[in-house]
């Protein structure tokens, strides 16, 4: 709802944000459980329970200062406030032999049940009984779909470095989409900050895995906690300094390899016109069939010539030998050899305390990779996350952190027609995120804590067309091109191969910004042993800048984007998690505010720079969650959630206005834009089967409404823009499978989900653009039938195979154990084509049929060990072990070729990268392709089969 005016609303919420309790988002788990007598089974009041280590990489690290709690008269403790990891706990009482439990898994947000059994002793003695924890058969506090991901365990799977990385094992999220909500609808945190671009809503960097220590993923049933998402959440809790020094250091290294199936990419082996053209002789014949006839083939290729200087054909092998000399130098880098330069990754982290009570963690990444094609500088990325913690006293903790990340990228596409020119025709882009912050935590009591988080995000992103001065244009001329002060020969380098361009200069340029502020608070409660409440607030405030140019043929033909802009927004809530035997619940209740804090244009219709315009208003709304599990016995568990996820527009739906005059545009920003809606429920069951395997199914719904999208305006006086406008929806429907096993060398799960996303179009740009009237009797209904998203993949599943021998573990051959030390991760993905168009008889069916099953198949082996006091471990990664090969999306797209979809159709596979350049169709298409690049390079999207060498040390 809007509300008018804006003052009372400020000072309503102000005065709450200071009257409220205030809560961070969750990067804290819990320890509870009872202490009894083991013969008895009488409770144990007052019994002593200590967390005394950490375990760091399979060992264990004595605390310097324990953590603990005592049991109360039911023999109940708790511990909370504990971050993420593996503990050893132990249990003492008077009279009582001690207990100590190793390795106690501890996630954020979630109760670790952990009961003691001690034996009576008739002598006090310092003997303590160590058993190894084991876990629940099930979860019983399950009331959302998440998984949680401890990277110490993942680090073992190929292909692991960074939270994108993480994702791709999860089989309801595919390429950033959410169980099939669209990209942009989730939110991504790191150390309780969002670190969302807010202009775009996407993930501004990917942290590495070197730094974080746990990943949450949640795809449904996210607590109030968490706002702006409609689709998921990803919460990273980053590493922390640790009472014990370690360091370690990583390199890895791809075996070279071609990342186009064609191999090298200027090769001539897929190119039967190359030799016949390298001869002049060849330019004076008609031998194709596009050429008119009795015409030489120079005569087309030779289409401009300076008024007055108009050669004759007299000359005619001279202008065949100048022909020729002219198209060799487009296509220069054929022929050639091209040894890929393979990608490398270096890694360092270390952490441990600096002064007493003082720790420190850094972890650095550098990474280069080479583009599809070589270019004069590789793609490159830096990272560094960082953080030091300071505790203070006994209650206080101060934490500093500051994260960087920088990556500059050869802008290459699949398109091998930009490939003969790396320097205009391929843009530079440069991207850094910054994101400092400074965190405080008090504890209060024994039950009660609370944070205070403050923190600053910086985004910058910047597109340039290289050796193009800022203040210059690619301004058309009969014979020449000027680029900033230098005049560059039309012939040679924007010259038209034989019935096609082969190169062009790119045309967009600019750049944006961002600053991200927040203050987010928190406090938890173990009011008593069922209810553990939060209850907070989140501000935020944005200084946003943007300024972008396309079409730069000239100053007057440029289109030009040019904003400022400064929204805020706050939320608050309230979360209780009620803990009772049979029923676990998460009942939270959020209410979210916004203002795009901008003027907008008051006729929709009829908008002009100097007209009449309106201020935006306060936007609120309230979204309610409730997440309630059942545990049945302690091998079954049934939960189910409901939740109401709102999200405000994107930034660039509200700024994005670009003027191609001082007066007029052609897209315009919308700020009366309302936010998007997604009512989300989910039921499932977690079940504990023989064998130790564990079974999670969950069936889900999400209902979705107000979604994006452009639209054409038109007004009665002929006028017409675009603009977004909320003029879509969505209905998603599946079920999710996750069968796991886990066994005391081993790992293996199988995850399977099933979906249908259907709606009227995949994102805000996607499918037909919609037409609005202002006079209602033009008005056009939209087709009653809804369609497919094109990221729908019906059918996904992801299955892991995990094996791993621990120190002095494995078959003992003369003294030395081979296997020791040593784990093979075996990943496998198979999943649903996308959907794409068939529309022979021009029925306007919309992706009616499905590109092939896609697979992959990806292996790590790793073998450890230790040589003075040094751990070393190697390993080797494959990729695409099966070597499968997946179509581009353009082979199926029926307003791109059809003689490809036609010949694929026909049963034409592999043969589809050959053109008959001696028979052909005779459309430009099918003659400019033979001549520079063979097909099997765009055809197929994927990489092949490679591999990748690596080698970690750790002091």
């Amino acid at each position: 709802m809007h509300k008018k005016g804006k003052m009372p609303v400020l000072l309503s919420i102000f005065l709450l944000l200071i009257t409220v309790s205030v809560l961070h988002a969750g990067e804290t788990g819990k320890i509870a459980g009872v202490a009894k007598d083991a013969k008895t089974g009488d409770v144990l009041p007052g019994a002593n329970i200590l967390i005394t280590a950490l375990w760091e990489d399979g060992k264990e690290v004595p605390l310097s200062k324990t953590i603990g709690a005592a049991t109360d008269m039911d023999g109940y403790f708790y511990i909370i406030n504990l971050r993420p990891g593996k503990y050893s706990v132990t249990a003492s009482f008077i009279g009582y032999g001690k207990v100590k439990k190793t390795e106690v898994d501890v996630y954020v947000d979630k109760t670790t049940q952990l009961d003691f059994n001690l034996e009576q002793e008739e002598y006090q003695s310092e003997e303590v009984v160590v058993t190894e924890y084991r876990s629940p058969k099930v979860e019983s506090d399950r009331t959302s779909t998440k998984q949680v991901f401890s990277t110490s365990e993942i680090e073992e799977i190929a292909g692991i470095n960074d939270v994108a990385d993480i994702l791709e094992l999860q089989a309801d999220v595919i390429d950033n989409h959410f169980r099939g909500g669209r990209e942009g609808e989730s939110q991504y945190l790191f150390g309780g900050a969002s670190i969302n671009n807010p202009i775009s809503a996407n993930r501004s960097f990917s942290p590495m895995v070197t730094g974080i220590q746990q990943v949450e993923v949640f795809t449904s049933g996210f607590s109030a906690e968490y706002g702006n998402a409609q689709s998921g959440v990803v919460n990273m809790v980053p590493k922390e300094g640790g009472d014990k020094w370690i360091t370690k250091f990583a390199y890895s290294q791809e075996l070279p390899y071609f990342e186009t199936w064609g191999g090298n990419p200027f090769t001539t082996d897929y190119m039967p016109l190359w030799n016949l053209l390298s001869n002049a002789e060849e330019w004076l014949n008609n031998q194709d069939p596009q050429l008119s006839s009795g015409d030489p083939m120079f005569k087309d290729y030779l289409g401009f010539w300076p008024s007055g200087y108009e050669p004759t054909f007299d000359d005619s092998l001279r202008l065949a030998s100048f022909a020729m000399r002219d198209w060799m130098q487009v296509v220069r880098d054929i022929g050639l050899e091209y040894n890929e330069i393979p990608t490398s990754r270096i890694d360092f982290s270390t952490g441990g305390p600096v002064a007493r009570g003082i720790k420190v963690f850094v972890a650095a990444r550098q990474e280069d990779k080479n583009p599809i094609i070589p270019t004069p500088l590789p793609n490159r990325s830096r990272q560094w996350l960082s953080n030091l913690t300071a505790n203070i006293n006994d209650k206080d903790k101060l934490t500093l952190s500051f994260s960087y990340n920088e990556k500059f990228n050869n802008d290459v596409d699949d398109d091998p027609q930009i490939w003969s020119d790396r320097i205009f025709q391929v843009p530079k882009e440069n991207q850094t995120s910054k994101l400092y912050g400074l965190d405080y935590n008090n504890i209060l009591s024994q039950s009660t804590f609370f944070d205070l988080s403050f923190k600053v995000l910086n985004t910058f992103e910047e597109t340039r067309v290289e050796y193009l001065d800022p203040d210059k244009y690619r301004n058309n001329g009969a014979n020449g091109e000027r680029i900033g002060g230098v005049s560059i020969n039309y012939v040679g380098r924007y010259r038209n191969t034989p019935f096609g361009t082969a190169n062009n200069m790119e045309l967009k340029r600019g750049n944006e910004s961002s600053t991200t502020y927040s203050f987010i608070g928190s406090i938890t409660s173990q009011l008593n042993k069922g209810n553990m409440v939060k209850t907070g607030f989140q501000l935020f405030s944005y200084a946003l800048n943007g300024y972008r140019e396309e079409n730069i043929k000239s100053e007057g033909e440029r289109e030009l984007l040019d904003f400022k802009a400064y929204p805020y927004e706050g939320a608050l809530y309230i979360q209780d998690k009620m803990e009772f035997e049979g029923m676990i619940a998460n009942i939270g209740l959020r209410f979210e505010f916004y203002d795009f804090n901008t003027n907008y244009f008051s006729d929709t219709f009829n908008p002009r720079r100097g007209g009449e315009t309106s201020r935006t208003e306060i936007v609120t709304h309230f979204a309610p969650r409730l997440g309630v599990s059942f545990p049945v016995s302690e091998n079954s568990v049934f939960h189910i959630n409901y939740g109401s996820f709102v999200q405000r527009p994107s930034f660039n739906r509200i700024y994005y206005t670009t003027w191609v005059s001082d007066t007029e545009f052609n897209r315009m920003g919308n700020p009366e834009l309302k936010p998007e809606r997604t009512n989300s429920y989910d039921v499932g069951i977690l079940q504990s089967l023989p064998l130790g395997f564990t079974l999670d199914v969950s069936a889900y719904y999400k209902d979705v409404k107000d979604l994006i999208h452009e639209a054409i305006y038109f007004s009665n006086n002929g006028n017409y823009h675009i603009k977004y406008g909320n003029l879509d929806y969505a209905n998603i429907k599946g079920f999710h499978v996750n069968l796991e096993q886990l066994g005391k060398n081993w790992k293996a799960y199988i995850n399977y989900n099933y979906q249908v996303a259907t709606g009227k179009a995949s994102g805000p740009g996607s499918q037909n653009i919609i037409e609005v009237y202002e006079n209602p009797a033009l008005q056009k209904d939209r087709d009653p039938e809804d369609i497919l998203m094109d990221y729908d993949r019906s059918h996904r599943l992801v299955a892991n195979l995990s094996y791993r021998w621990k120190n002095k573990e494995g078959p003992e051959i003369f003294g030395f154990r081979p296997f020791e030390n040593m784990s093979i991760s075996a990943t496998f993905r198979i999943q649903t084509g996308q959907p794409y168009t068939d529309d022979e008889q021009y029925l306007g069916v919309v992706y009616n049929k499905r590109m092939p099953t896609e697979y992959n198949l990806k292996v790590r082996l790793q073998k450890g060990f230790e040589i003075g006091g040094i751990d070393y471990m190697f390993y080797i990664e494959g990729f695409n072990l099966l070597n499968f090969k997946v179509y581009d999306q353009d082979v199926f797209d029926y307003t791109n070729d059809l003689r490809l979809l036609d010949r694929y159709k026909n049963g034409e596979r592999e043969s589809l990268i050959w053109y008959d350049y001696k028979a052909g169709s005779g459309t430009e298409d099918d003659y400019m392709n033979r001549y520079r690049y063979s097909m099997e390079q765009i055809i197929y999207r994927n990489t092949p089969r490679y591999f990748r060498l690596g080698v970690e040390l750790k002091l």
